[in-house]
């Protein structure tokens, strides 16, 4: 199984297709591929409220993509390492 979470909403078709076409090569017989992504509705296909949420939640999602950059960035530029969720020592 192979799970595509968040990916392609970021991408045009034709860039979306050529990722999904990068991963048949990889694919074994039977092999399932599974998208799990945000559509956002294009202008008065659904209700307005509606539309609306779906908009918001796309631009937080981008403004946080771009805020993780920038403190990843910051973080190389000052020499700091961020590390996160780390299992913790079992000695």
């Amino acid at each position: 199984m192979y799970l595509l979470r968040l990916v392609l909403h970021d991408w045009s078709n034709k860039y979306a297709t050529l990722i999904l076409r990068a991963l048949i090569p990889a694919l074994k017989q039977g092999a399932k591929v599974l998208i799990n992504d945000r559509i956002v509705p294009g202008h008065h296909e659904v209700p307005y409220l509606v539309e609306r949420e779906a908009r918001f939640v796309d631009l937080y999602f981008i403004h946080e993509s771009e805020m993780r950059v920038h403190r990843m960035s910051t973080a190389s530029r000052c020499g700091i390492l961020l590390l996160h969720n780390l299992p913790k020592s079992t000695s």
